[in-house]
């Protein structure tokens, strides 16, 4: 199920099949699996590693769009259960671990289908205008301190 579906099944509660809440709720533990996950390999790789190159968060960002791959390729879509293990793996799981899986994923599913000039767009914007608004919040937030 993709975040906007999601999103209108809870404002409507409209969906054949299992419990959106459940779906929710499997999403939600999942992420902070994710979550956790993320902050174990940080604290055993930075310190393993020079602090002169983010090198925990290139390989969670690396295993994260593999991850995404392979979930998307072995969980059935189908299935009452795999209606819950996939979003909760793909969305909680690696969403908690990195969003950077889920950009990997949209990228490739722009370019393979022919979309290119969605693509370019979506992986400049969100490189160029996601470092230019990440400055944006340093400056304001160095300004209010």
């Amino acid at each position: 199920m993709d975040p906007y579906e999601l999103e209108g099944v809870l404002a409507h509660g409209v969906r054949r099949g299992p419990s959106p809440m459940i779906t929710l709720l499997l999403v939600m533990v999942a992420g902070g699996i994710g979550v956790g996950l993320r902050f174990l390999i940080e604290g055993l790789v930075s310190a393993q590693s020079s602090q002169s190159f983010p090198w925990a968060t290139l390989l969670i960002n690396l295993l994260g769009a593999f991850a995404i791959g392979v979930v998307v390729e072995v969980v059935p879509t189908s299935p009452d259960a795999a209606m819950h293990v996939r979003p909760a793996l793909a969305m909680g799981l690696l969403g908690g671990f990195t969003t950077f899986s889920a950009f990997a994923l949209e990228s490739i599913t722009l370019l393979e289908t022919g979309e290119l000039l969605r693509a370019g767009i979506y992986i400049g914007a969100t490189n160029v205008v996601g470092i230019a608004a990440c400055a944006g919040g340093l400056l304001l937030g160095r300004s209010v301190m």
